[in-house]
Order: C-alpha cells, then structure tokens, then sequence
C-alpha cells in the first residue's frame, strides 16, 4: 500500500534549530537571554579543574545555584573529549553556561 511523505517538524528539541560554537574556555556566558531550551553539549575539550554548568538565567550576574539545571565535574565520563549529552531542558529566562578552563564546546539550543 503506497504511503504519503513523513511528517517533518522544523522543531527539534531534542537537538535543538540554533547552535553556540567554541564557546569561550574559563568564562561564563550567555548562550541566549530569553526563555528557550537547551539541547545538547558536545564536548570537544574535556578542560580543566573545574565543572561545566548550565543555567536558566538570563545574565552570567544571575548564574546561581537556585537555577542550575546541570552540572557535571572535571573528570567526569559525561564531560569526556567527544562526549554529546543531550539536556533537553526548558529554560524560562535564559541560557547560560560555564566552560572551566582549557574546554571547548557547542551546545545547540532554541
């Protein structure tokens, strides 16, 4: 029995429609300052010393432990060289990420 084309969606958030690339080692930066939703973090660098975080803030000043949505430690598997760790999760004021020093990433969002 023929079949009509497959639904497509242009909304992905699993992985997200936008991407941040090579985000900045050692710093705190905002990836987006409204509501969105963060997809995945590809790890390129593992960095050093410290923990990779996420945040649903909409300023690096607001980066606060009562709005962290994730985070992992310097050495952790999940943060390993060529590790992609789908997040998936709402943000309702914005995103904001901190890359310890020495890493290198992208993280795709909406």
């Amino acid at each position: 029995m023929p079949q009509g084309a497959l639904p497509t969606s242009t909304s992905n958030p699993a992985g997200g429609t936008k991407s941040s690339l090579n985000l900045v080692a050692g710093a705190t930066q905002v990836i987006k300052a409204s509501a969105g939703r963060v997809g995945r973090l590809a790890i390129n660098t593992a960095g050093a010393s410290a923990s990779w975080n996420i945040w649903d803030t909409s300023s690096s000043a607001g980066a606060t432990a009562a709005n962290l949505i994730w985070s992992s430690a310097f050495g952790n598997t999940n943060v390993a060289a060529g590790t992609l760790t789908l997040i998936d999760w709402p943000c309702a004021n914005g995103i904001v990420i901190t890359v310890p020093p020495s890493g290198v990433a992208s993280l795709s969002f909406q």
